[in-house]
């Protein structure tokens, strides 16, 4: 009988930029953007390392000037059936059906050390630029406690009050 070979967890990371903190909208977004991923976070898989957080604007990449929010998690499929997920295609729809924020960028961590940057996901206004490489592995961590599973079903809540509903005094 061949040994059969532990295979590394693949890892994806999810980089939103936020709006410009100019205008209380703007700020409304990015807090509906914190409730969204705080969503997907859950529906992934929860394993060692998993880990969502904030870029602040000087840690930031150019394409990302006011900062990103930064969702990192194990595959636990493969990238195409994680595209085509439920999960993340409604995640990707709810983004445009308000405009949450003008792209989504992922990162495929591979297991080999390599990391690739897919195309970006484009939510709306003008194309956006490719995400350049290295991405910013730190930041300020965010929801790092575990939520019980009857407490997450209260996470869509949230999800669907429009974004001019949220507070940000």
């Amino acid at each position: 009988m061949a040994d059969k070979q532990k295979q590394a967890y693949r890892r994806i990371s999810i980089l939103v930029p936020l709006t410009p903190p100019a205008s209380q909208e703007k700020r409304q977004r990015n807090k509906k953007l914190y409730y969204l991923l705080r969503w997907l976070r859950y529906g992934l898989h929860r394993g060692q390392g998993n880990s969502y957080c904030r870029i602040e604007p000087q840690d930031a990449l150019p394409t990302m000037p006011h900062g990103a929010y930064r969702l990192s998690a194990q595959l636990q499929s493969k990238l195409e059936a994680f595209l085509h997920s439920s999960r993340f295609t409604d995640f990707i729809a709810r983004m445009k059906a308000e405009a949450i924020a003008p792209a989504v960028y992922l990162v495929e961590h591979k297991t080999n050390g390599e990391d690739v940057a897919l195309p970006p996901i484009r939510i709306f206004g003008d194309w956006p630029k490719p995400l350049p490489l290295p991405i910013p592995m730190h930041g300020t961590e965010i929801d790092h406690f575990h939520t019980p599973c009857f407490a997450r079903q209260m996470l869509t809540a949230p999800l669907d009050k429009p974004v001019n509903e949220y507070s940000v005094e």
